[in-house]
């Protein structure tokens, strides 16, 4: 990130990276069709708000916040443990200063699979990790720039059935972006079919 905010453009794609990300999802898609054959599963959608903030030690703090829509398949297992491949994008609302820059999240986008356990029939508790890729524009002082930063991470968090196919949740998630710590709390809503 600190590309961004020092005004050069970062965006860049490798084959190796678009192989590697080609090969994750193929790796999710092939678990999700093979467990689907052994135990009832369902399609899940879903969205909420999450509270980000982006910290380089170097060079500070921004805090942007993104509305993410979610979309999974969630396999159910026999003892109260359900593992759920997703993939959530997410837009940027609101902005934040940086110096004289104005920083905004323009879009992020996550794969990755989520371990849940059910506590009893109303509370779970998950854990998820994950890949992000998190694109942010910086303008001001007669600049604009747009850069892209991936990294992995983790995000854990827990959550109440409000109906059999309805459910709230809280989370937290934090990612390593080439120097910078990415961090996320979120609410989110989820529906089964």
């Amino acid at each position: 990130m600190r590309e961004l905010f020092h005004g050069c453009h970062i965006t860049s794609r490798d084959s190796l990276s678009l192989i590697r990300h080609t090969k994750m999802i193929t790796c999710f898609i092939c678990c999700s069709f093979s467990f689907n054959l052994v135990h009832a599963d369902k399609w899940l959608v879903g969205t909420g708000i999450a509270f980000s903030s982006i910290e380089d030690k170097a060079l500070g703090t921004v805090n942007l916040n993104t509305i993410p829509i979610i979309l999974g398949y969630q396999i159910e297992t026999d003892k109260n443990v359900t593992f759920t491949p997703e993939l959530r994008y997410g837009f940027g609302i609101g902005d934040d200063k940086y110096d004289q820059l104005t920083v905004e999240i323009d879009k992020m986008l996550t794969l990755g699979i989520r371990a849940q356990w059910e506590v009893n029939d109303k509370i779970f508790m998950f854990i998820a990790p994950a890949k992000v890729k998190l694109t942010a524009k910086a303008a001001g002082s007669g600049v604009q720039n747009r850069g892209t930063e991936s990294g992995l991470g983790i995000g854990f968090g827990g959550g109440i059935q409000i109906t059999n196919d309805l459910s709230a949740e809280i989370n937290y998630e934090s990612y390593g972006l080439n120097g910078a710590d990415f961090d996320l709390l979120g609410i989110a809503f989820r529906k089964t079919f």
